[in-house]
């Protein structure tokens, strides 16, 4: 099945305090500088668990919020990867969150799926943006129902 998606928003999501400056530098181990450029990516799908618009608005929202506040403690991913790949620069520029609505029901994109065509729910390409350590993009189908999609860089969440 072929998902079309409409963009909705985008913005970037900041820390909601900044990182110290004794943190503002994140050296990666030697194996983390050896990780191929790419992401791990996840799409996290939800049942309709909104019966109004306000109820939509208060899930992303509160998303928002806790994203913010967990970027205060998990700062490296609100950085950006410094030129030669050694390092992140924990400058708290913040991730991309983009919200997209979905033209079809969550059950078509789960009962009908076509990997690939997943990708589209996700906030950008595997192989995309080299600087950016994590995206998040709030996908709303047709139905109510949520997709979540996440990509956060291979260099720093591997746990090496």
């Amino acid at each position: 099945m072929k998902l079309d998606v409409e963009v909705v928003s985008e913005e970037i999501l900041k820390p909601s305090s900044p990182t110290p400056d004794r943190l503002r530098r994140y050296r990666l181990s030697f194996l983390d500088q050896l990780n191929p450029l790419l992401y791990n990516h996840l799409v996290y799908f939800y049942p309709k668990i909104c019966d109004t618009e306000a109820n939509k608005i208060t899930i992303l929202d509160r998303l928002k919020h806790s994203m913010s506040n967990a970027l205060t403690y998990f700062y490296p991913l609100a950085g950006r990867m410094m030129e030669g790949r050694l390092s992140i620069d924990c400058n708290d520029e913040g991730i991309p969150f983009v919200e997209v609505r979905v033209k079809c029901k969550l059950s078509d994109a789960i009962n009908n799926v076509v990997p690939k065509e997943l990708n589209i729910l996700l906030p950008f390409e595997i192989h995309g943006h080299k600087e950016i350590l994590l995206g998040i993009q709030f996908n709303v189908f047709d139905c109510g129902g949520i997709g979540i999609g996440v990509c956060v860089s291979h260099k720093i969440s591997d746990a090496l």
